[in-house]
Formats: structure tokens, C-alpha cells, sequence
């Protein structure tokens, strides 16, 4: 079977994304596919510190890769769907760049007043600007 890896700011909690990730977890392996949970906090198979929505450190590269380097199809829970950590989505962006994946957005920015009017910013030194298109212009 398919070796699946779940991705989040945060996994193991008792808020909607935590639990919504845990039934995909439970679905996944009894369909006997092999899952694997990566997270900046929580309870995960895999933390990486760089993914938390408050992180104080850059998301590592390298240490994505690693944890997706066998998955067949990555589940990103939320992730990309609020401008919350912009680093971890980047490079999650990045390293996802010619794999399987499924993106599951939970919240969108427009359904929270402090960030209905977020726009797209230029990242810093690149000249380009941030790949999401979940935000408003």
C-alpha cells in the first residue's frame, strides 16, 4: 500500500485540524496504508520546529525532505490555507515541488477579522511574491 505522510503547523491536539488529521490517520491504516504524522508541534512521528505557527526559527529543508523523502502522497492539514507562518509554507511549497500531494484547508484568511484583509507580500530580496492564492487583493 501507499506510504502517506501528514503535514501541519501543529498535530495530537483537541482543535478541528488535530482531529480532522487523526481521522485521516485512523481511515489511512485501516485501508492499510502506512502514515506518517510530520508537525511543528504536538504529537507527531516527526517534529520539526520550523512548521509551528509561532516558530522562532526558519523551517529546515533538509529536514522536510527527509521526513517526506519516501511518501508516496503527502497530506498538507491547513498549512497553506492561513498566512500564519509564511517560512514553513514556502519551503513545504518547495519541497513538495514535483510530488503527490492533497492540500485540506480548514480555516481561510477571509473567515478571521484580524487577517480578512491580508495580501499577497513580496518575499524580502527575491523580487517575487508569495505563491498562495488564498488570500485577498
Amino acid at each position: 500500500m501507499a506510504r502517506i505522510v501528514i503535514v501541519s503547523f501543529r498535530l495530537g491536539g483537541t482543535d478541528g485540524v488535530a482531529i480532522e488529521s487523526a481521522k485521516w490517520t485512523g481511515a489511512l491504516a485501516t485501508l492499510g496504508h502506512s502514515v506518517r504524522t510530520v508537525a511543528g508541534e504536538g504529537i507527531a512521528d516527526v517534529q520539526i520546529p520550523g512548521l509551528a505557527i509561532n516558530a522562532t526559527t526558519s523551517t529546515s529543508i533538509q529536514a522536510l525532505e527527509t521526513a517526506l523523502a519516501d511518501a508516496d502522497l503527502v497530506i498538507v492539514e491547513n498549512l497553506a490555507s492561513l498566512p500564519l507562518n509564511l517560512d514553513a509554507r514556502d519551503v513545504l511549497y518547495h519541497v513538495l515541488e514535483g510530488r503527490r500531494a492533497l492540500f485540506h484547508h480548514h480555516d481561510l484568511p477571509w473567515q478571521r477579522p484580524h487577517l480578512a484583509t491580508w495580501k499577497v507580500r513580496e518575499r524580502a530580496g527575491t523580487g517575487t511574491t508569495s505563491r498562495s492564492t488564498n488570500c485577498l487583493d
